[in-house]
């Protein structure tokens, strides 16, 4: 895979929309990455996110936001 991807953000007056830019910029990054694996290492991939995500519900000091998806410290 030769997939490259450079990121600079600046903090400033569009600050919002440029980290919205970067985070729709590494997704597509991250399909591209997805899109060229195998399906036993598209497999194995998905265990293992399985795995983890598994792991961070049941670890003290972390909550797992099911609404949101994501983790909360």
């Amino acid at each position: 895979m030769d997939f490259k991807m450079n990121a600079v953000i600046h903090r400033g007056n569009n600050y919002n929309n440029a980290l919205r830019s970067f985070q729709h910029k590494r997704m597509e990054f991250l399909e591209q990455e997805i899109r060229a694996l195998n399906s036993e290492t598209l497999w194995l991939l998905l265990r293992q996110l399985c795995k983890t995500v598994a792991h961070w519900k049941a670890s003290p000091g972390w909550l797992y936001n099911e609404k949101i998806g994501g983790l909360v410290l």
